[in-house]
Parts: C-alpha cells; structure tokens; sequence
C-alpha cells in the first residue's frame, strides 16, 4: 500500500512538472500570449514640426538682408492604440500631452559657426508619423488633449495592432506593471521593448512638469521617446509615462488614470459625432 501511494504521488508530480513545461515552453506560453497583446497596442509616433527662424543675432550688417529659413524638428515618443474602426480605417492613438505639443513661438540661442547666433522661431505641426507594432505606418493629427495633466489622443488615418482595454481603478500599490513602448526609437516590426516594474503610489511631482499635481510612481526605466508609453496591470492600462525621475533611474512619472479616461473620453464623443 505504502509503495502504492508513493508511485501515485510520484506520478502526480510529474504530471505536474510536465504540464507546467508544456503550459510555459509548448504550444500555450500565457504570459508570452499576454506580454504580445500589450506590445500589439503599441505605436511609434513622431512629430515633425515645420518651422520659420529670423536670425536677430548677430545683427544684420548695413544694407544686408536677412531671410527667413524653413526648417524642420522633430521627437518621437510612444502611444497606445485606445479606439479603432476598421470600415472607415481610422482609429485613435493615446498619448502624453508633450509629444503632441508644438513649441511656443518665441527666441532660441544655438551655436553657429562664428559663436553664439539667436534665431526667432515660429513653429507649426507638419505632421506626426505613427507605426505600428508590425511596421505599418500612417499619420495623424490631434483630436483631443489635456496639456496639464501631460494627456493626449490622436486621431489616425489608418489602423492597425489592437485595441488596449483601459482600466476601471487603480491597481494596488506594489502590483507588478508592465510598459511596451519605443525608447529612443528602438521599436522596430514585431520588436517593441516591454519593461516591467512595480506600481508604488501616488506621488506629488512639480520638476519638468507644467504645474505641480498628482502623478503615479512607477518602477519601470524610461529614456527620451517613452513618453506616451502606456503601463499596464494585469493587462488593462491605468497610466502613461510622462517623464523620468531626474535623480532615480528607475523611477517614472505617469499621467493618472482618472486624467486618461476623460480625455479618451472627449476624443471618442467627438471623434463619433463627425
């Protein structure tokens, strides 16, 4: 009997064994299943921006005349695809409110060949390139934004990748998160970076951001074209990244939930009133 239920027990363990081998590295790998959802949400975005410049310094000589030049700037940042319709091809793309932000008009110094030269500057939105997870690309224009709470939408002519459900609250301090995004613009077809980290709470943040204000805390690294990036629990987004911590590598600023869900919101209502 005692050699009976030892072989059981011994069996039923390698059945276990067996089946948690298959479930991880057979036909059905569910957190890779999952990881691949949220990396199917993902965009590329950059901005380009048209721009006339006055040189003002040095100053004209006697008689000379000074042009204005055209020239063009651009960033790239990352974005979440939060709505889409197939039969018209159009969709809407979340992402932070200064990807989508132009430059304020205004007087800039850079260094020329002879020094210091001082340009005045007057920009306008060219356009802003989105990608997709597979390679796809297409443009947009913003629909919908909230510049103080680092929130905006795009309206894309084009779809593609999936829809990300958005989340109903919060997930608990301490729950492990997961962001898909294109830092430094490294996302190529089929190979966009997924972090993850952990979701440490509410925080109050007033360095780089326009007005001081709530924001939450991850633990996932972001560099220059996270923003916009969307952050996960357990597969539904409640945070985009807006900005690195200045002095803690890991830790990341993210606009709310709450900010997210209004104006996704407003882009949706107008987006279908059209």
């Amino acid at each position: 009997m005692g050699k009976s239920l030892a072989c059981a027990a011994l069996l039923a363990a390698v059945l276990s064994v067996g089946c948690a081998l298959g479930c991880k590295y057979g036909t059905v790998d569910r957190e890779a299943e999952s990881n691949r959802s949220l990396i199917s949400h993902t965009v590329e975005l950059r901005h380009v921006v048209a721009a006339e410049r006055t040189r003002v310094f040095p100053a004209p000589a006697e008689g000379e005349t000074v042009d204005a030049e055209r020239v063009e700037v651009s960033w790239t940042g990352s974005g979440t695809i939060v709505a889409e319709d197939r039969d018209a091809d159009e969709g809407l793309v979340l992402t932070a409110g200064h990807v989508c932000k132009v430059p304020d008009d205004g007087v800039r110094a850079s260094l020329g060949e002879s020094g210091i030269e001082i340009y005045a500057y007057v920009f306008k939105t060219k356009v802003i390139n989105v990608t997709y997870f597979d390679g796809y690309s297409t443009v947009g224009v913003v629909a919908s934004t909230d510049y103080r709470h680092d929130v905006c939408v795009i309206w894309t002519a084009g779809t593609g990748g999936t829809v990300a459900p958005i989340a109903a609250e919060m997930p608990p301090i301490g729950a492990r998160v997961q962001n898909p995004g294109s830092p430094h613009g490294i996302m190529e077809a089929d190979a966009v970076p997924l972090s993850e980290g952990f979701y440490s709470g509410t925080v109050l943040a007033s360095s780089g951001m326009e007005v001081e204000m709530d924001v939450s805390l991850v633990t996932v690294p972001a560099g220059p074209g996270s923003s916009g990036s969307g952050v996960y629990y357990r597969g539904r987004l409640f945070g985009l990244v807006s900005m690195g911590h200045a002095r803690y590598e890991h830790g990341t600023y993210c606009a709310q939930l709450q900010w997210i869900r209004k104006v996704v919101s407003f882009a949706e209502r107008d987006w279908h009133a059209r």
